[in-house]
C-alpha cells in the first residue's frame, strides 16, 4: 500500500510540474522581456510562503539566528519571503536563462564584477578553480561566464542520475545542454569520470566551477568548518584538486536583482591566497562564501536545510543509524 501511495504521489507531482514547465512557463516566456512573468512567479512564491508553514518557520528561525540583517522578526520574514520567491521560481529560471540566451538579451541585463581578477589569473595558463555556492540557480554562474566566452566546466549530477521526478530531469537537461550547445560549456558529471573532464579543462586554461555547499550527512569527505558561528560540514575534495593542479582559486556566484528578476550580476572574488594547509585553505574558501551569504541571504539555497549541514545534526544522524542497525541485528 505504501508503495502504491508513493507511485500515485509521484504521478501527481509529475503532472503538476509538467503543467508548470510545459504549459504555464512557455506561455510566460513568450511575454519576455516584459516583467509580467516575474510578477506572476512572485505571486506563486508568495503563495508557497504562506502555505509552507513548517518550512517557513525553519527558514525564519535560521535567518534570525545567523543573519544580522534579519535580527528582527519583520526583517527575517521579509528576507524569507524573497527566499521563497527565488526557490519557487527555480524551474522557470532555467527556462528563462535559455530564452535569454536564444534571444541574445543577456548583454542588456547581466552585469559582471571582478572579471579582471579572473583574467589576471588565467594568464598563468593553469586554469582557474572557482568554488561556488547554490546562489539562486547553480547553472547561472557557469552559464553566464560561458556567455562571456570563458571556457567553463561545471560539476554536477547528470540529469538522468538525479533521484527526482522525470520533469525535473528534463528541466535540468535543458539547462545544461543548451549552454553546451550555445558556447564552450562542459560538464564534469559526478560518477561519470569527472576528473578526466575538469583536468583537461584546467590544462587548457579554462574555469572549473564546482558547488561545495549543502553537504549531505552520508558523504564521506566532509570536514567541520566554521560557518555562521558554528561547525558546519563541507566537502574537502576541492582542496585536493587545488593542490593537485596548482590552479589559482577564486570564488564566484550569481545574484538576481530582487526588484527586477531580468537583471543578474555575476561576482568573481580576488584571488584567494592558499597556504598549503588543507583546513586553513578550505576555511578561507568557506569564509569568503559566508560573507556573500550574509550580504545576499535571500539568494542562498541552504536556509530550509541549514540544520542538516551542521556537525551536531551529522553526529545525531550517525547515532540514530547505529541504533537502527543494532535493533536490526538483535
Amino acid at each position: 500500500m505504501a508503495r502504491l501511495k508513493r507511485v500515485a504521489v509521484g504521478i501527481l507531482v509529475n503532472i503538476y510540474l509538467g503543467f508548470l514547465n510545459f504549459l504555464l512557463y512557455p506561455i510566460l516566456l513568450m511575454l519576455l522581456p516584459s516583467r509580467i512573468p516575474e510578477w506572476v512567479l512572485k505571486v506563486q512564491g508568495d503563495l508557497t510562503y504562506l502555505l509552507s508553514r513548517g518550512q517557513r518557520s525553519k527558514v525564519v528561525s535560521a535567518l534570525r539566528r545567523k543573519v544580522p540583517a534579519a535580527a528582527s522578526d519583520a526583517a527575517a520574514r521579509r528576507i524569507a519571503r524573497d527566499y521563497f520567491r527565488i526557490q519557487t521560481s527555480f524551474f522557470y529560471y532555467t527556462l528563462f536563462m535559455i530564452r535569454f540566451w536564444v534571444k541574445k538579451w543577456l548583454p542588456r541585463f547581466v552585469t559582471y564584477e571582478g572579471l579582471e581578477y579572473l583574467d589576471t589569473s588565467l594568464k598563468c595558463n593553469k586554469g582557474v578553480i572557482m568554488p561556488t555556492f547554490h546562489f539562486n540557480h547553480p547553472i547561472a554562474t557557469p552559464g553566464f561566464l560561458e556567455f562571456k566566452n570563458y571556457k567553463v566546466t561545471g560539476y554536477a549530477v547528470h540529469p538522468w542520475d538525479l533521484d527526482v521526478p522525470a520533469v525535473v530531469k528534463i528541466n535540468a537537461w535543458l539547462g545544461y545542454y543548451v549552454g553546451m550547445l550555445k558556447g564552450d560549456l562542459q560538464m564534469a558529471w559526478m560518477k561519470r569520470n569527472p576528473k578526466e573532464v575538469y583536468s583537461r579543462r584546467l590544462k587548457e586554461g579554462g574555469v572549473f566551477v564546482v558547488l561545495i555547499d549543502i553537504p549531505m550527512p552520508e558523504k564521506k569527505d566532509l570536514k567541520p568548518m566554521r560557518f555562521m558561528g558554528e561547525q558546519f560540514l563541507f566537502p574537502s575534495r576541492i582542496v585536493d584538486i587545488i593542490y593537485e593542479t596548482g590552479s589559482p582559486v577564486h570564488i564566484g556566484y550569481c545574484v538576481r536583482d530582487n526588484n527586477d528578476w531580468r537583471r543578474a550580476k555575476v561576482v568573481v572574488s580576488p584571488r584567494l591566497a592558499m597556504t598549503g594547509n588543507p583546513e586553513e585553505d578550505l576555511q578561507t574558501i568557506i569564509s569568503a562564501h559566508e560573507a556573500a551569504v550574509l550580504k545576499h541571504p535571500e539568494q542562498w539555497w541552504g536556509w530550509s536545510r541549514y540544520e542538516r549541514g551542521t556537525q551536531k545534526y551529522h553526529e545525531e544522524y550517525k547515532r540514530r543509524k547505529e541504533e537502527i542497525r543494532k535493533k536490526t541485528d538483535d
